[in-house]
C-alpha cells in the first residue's frame, strides 16, 4: 500500500513539474489576454504578445493574407540588413484596427527577410481607447495604431504611425539614416 502512495506521489510531482515548464515557458512569451470586444463581437488581445498569437483562429486570416501578398523592395532589404544592429522596435497595434491588420503582418514579413532576432521585438496589443493590459503603453503617446517606434541603445530613433509615408521598407530604412 505505501509503494502504491509513494509511486502516486512521484506521479503527481512529475506531472506538477512538467506543467511548471509549460506555463512558464508560455509565460514568458506572452504576458497578455484575449478579451472579447464587444464593439465588434470578436477576440480581442491585449498585452504583450510574440506573434504566435496571430496563429489564433480569430487572427490567422487576415495575418496570413497581408502577410502572403506584401511583397517588399529587395534592394531596401539589403540596406536595411547592414542597419539594423542594436535595433529594438516596439508595434503597438489593436486587432480591431485595419491598419494595424494591414501593417503589422507587413512588417513582420520584413523583418522575416531581415532575419531580425524577435528577441528584439515588443508586440503590445491594445483596446480601442490605446491601452493595454496594464501600463505597457504608459509614456509612449500612442494616439493612432499601429505605432512602430525603433530605438537605438534604448533611444527612440523614429516612429511609423497608423500608416507609412512611402512604404514600410523605405520609412524603416529612413529612421535608421
Amino acid at each position: 500500500m505505501s509503494e502504491r502512495i509513494t509511486l502516486q506521489k512521484k506521479i503527481n510531482v512529475a506531472v506538477l513539474f512538467f506543467l511548471l515548464i509549460i506555463l512558464s515557458s508560455t509565460q514568458t512569451a506572452q504576458d497578455g489576454i484575449i478579451v472579447f470586444d464587444e464593439t465588434s463581437n470578436q477576440r480581442m488581445p491585449l498585452g504583450k504578445f510574440d506573434r504566435s498569437v496571430f496563429l489564433d483562429s480569430s487572427f490567422v486570416d487576415w495575418f496570413t493574407d497581408e502577410y502572403d501578398l506584401y511583397s517588399a523592395d529587395e534592394n531596401v532589404l539589403q540596406v536595411l540588413k547592414e542597419q539594423i544592429d542594436g535595433l529594438h522596435i516596439k508595434i503597438i497595434m489593436g486587432t480591431w484596427c485595419s491598419d494595424s491588420r494591414r501593417e503589422v503582418p507587413r512588417f513582420y514579413k520584413i523583418l522575416d527577410a531581415l532575419r531580425f532576432d524577435e528577441q528584439n521585438v515588443d508586440l503590445i496589443c491594445v483596446d480601442r481607447a490605446k491601452v493595454g493590459l496594464s501600463d505597457e503603453v504608459d509614456g509612449l503617446n500612442i494616439n493612432f495604431v499601429p505605432t512602430f517606434i525603433f530605438y537605438t541603445n534604448e533611444i527612440e530613433v523614429g516612429r511609423i504611425i497608423e500608416t507609412p509615408d512611402v512604404t514600410l521598407e523605405i520609412d524603416f530604412e529612413s529612421i535608421l539614416k
